[in-house]
């Protein structure tokens, strides 16, 4: 791809994740407005539930397929065998949703908003378009999907839903804004790539879910790892906490988004070297260090941001967060050197065992969070946090001999060394 050509991609890239998030942040920030602590408390726990179950509903078969598709593999049967998995998945995470809504306390809220936001798992099935397109290097049509679909939705919003934001809207937003994403991702792709469904195979599914399964494991406990904190500061101080330190992670997230997606876009790069190859070593190291000074950027930009940003967005019933936000600076640059090693780890074929990282990070999180949470209230479940995440994304490659390889790819890209 021409330089040129590769910078727009780039460009439409962030502009497509920043459209999307845009969305869901601004949403979020018109519901905690709305809503108040207390309120938009309960709808960060349901949502911080249905992320996590979410890895699992679509079972991450992104980064598969864009591996798979750059590699040169046959685009619609790797992507109607995606279709067919997303779609089992997210039935299956609909239906025991709503099964566990039904034989619970009817009474208990929080259960029947988790099992009408589970429809969100249905309608997301066909986003697997998305990353086909990023696998082809096109975030013009991802960019141009999700304009046309927050159009769409900011009509849905003033049509039925403007003069008051409650759970149940925030809720029917969502779904229609990831229905809208799901049908013109798949209309788009259909015209580009003249693409046609085929007949699923069997072994073709089973090879990308077996493919996926650790992947999907690491995803789970990374997602758990990121929403235990709010979990527990719900059932460990209550709503109100929650929604004030929620505040700060949608923050947070925003900032952090940057380096997740250029590790994603800029992958291909390095799924096509082979380890014989002169520019092995020298184009990963160069990967890592592009991704990992870019998430160093966005920390410092969030440190500089943090002591106006909430008062701002939020208004001052939200002040407390800035302490939050200046504790979890870092969480920017640390997300993407993890970003930019779990790329590698898949180009490797050595995800098998890539969840070990994560298990040993919720550990040490969920533990912290017990101890600090009493003690130091929502300052306690952020340093928990960061140091959880630090182990996941760094610190757990020095004790897993096999990614061990990585922790020196990440000090040399850091440290600036030259490539050998």
């Amino acid at each position: 791809m021409l330089i040129g050509k590769r910078i727009i991609n780039q460009l439409c890239s962030l502009a497509s994740k920043g459209v999307e998030l845009g969305k869901i942040f601004i949403l979020n920030v018109l519901s905690a407005r709305s809503l108040g602590a207390e309120d938009f408390g309960t709808l960060s726990f349901i949502i911080s539930v249905a992320t996590v179950m979410g890895v699992i509903t679509e079972f991450r078969v992104q980064d598969v397929m864009i591996k798979r598709i750059s590699m040169g593999e046959n685009e619609s049967k790797i992507i109607t065998n995606a279709i067919c998995i997303c779609l089992s998945f997210s039935t299956i995470g609909f239906l025991i949703t709503t099964l566990f809504s039904c034989i619970t306390d009817i009474n208990i809220s929080w259960k029947n908003y988790l099992a009408l936001y589970s429809v969100i798992f249905i309608a997301s099935s066909l986003k697997v378009f998305k990353y086909a397109f990023i696998a082809n290097r096109n975030n013009i049509a991802n960019c141009a999907v999700e304009v046309t679909s927050l159009i769409a939705s900011l009509g849905f919003y003033l049509l039925f839903f403007s003069e008051e934001l409650t759970i149940n809207s925030y809720i029917y937003i969502r779904i229609f804004d990831a229905a809208m994403v799901s049908t013109l991702g798949f209309v788009m792709y259909k015209i580009a790539y003249k693409f046609k469904l085929t007949k699923p195979s069997l072994v073709n599914i089973r090879s990308i879910i077996v493919e996926s399964g650790p992947l999907v494991l690491s995803g789970f406990v990374v997602i758990l790892l990121q929403k235990i904190d709010q979990i527990m500061i719900k059932y460990m101080l209550g709503n109100y906490e929650l929604g004030i330190y929620s505040s700060a992670a949608n923050i947070i997230t925003v900032f952090s988004i940057a380096p997740m997606l250029i590790s994603q876009t800029n992958s291909p790069a390095i799924f096509r070297l082979t380890e014989g190859s002169v520019e092995y070593r020298k184009t990963r190291m160069k990967y890592i260090r592009n991704i990992a000074f870019l998430g160093l950027a966005m920390s410092f930009i969030l440190l500089g941001a943090s002591k106006y940003i909430i008062n701002i967005l939020y208004g001052e019933a939200y002040a407390e967060a800035e302490t939050i936000l200046k504790i979890s600076f870092l969480t920017p640059f640390i997300i993407a050197l993890g970003a930019a090693s779990s790329q590698i780890i898949i180009a490797d074929n050595n995800s098998g065992i890539v969840f070990y990282k994560s298990i040993m990070a919720l550990i040490l999180g969920a533990t912290l969070n017990f101890i600090l949470i009493p003690l130091m209230g929502i300052e306690g479940a952020a340093i928990s946090t960061l140091l959880a995440m630090l182990l996941s994304n760094v610190a757990s490659n020095i004790f897993i001999k096999k990614y061990k390889y990585i922790w020196h790819l990440q000090c040399d890209a850091i440290l600036l060394k030259d490539s050998k």
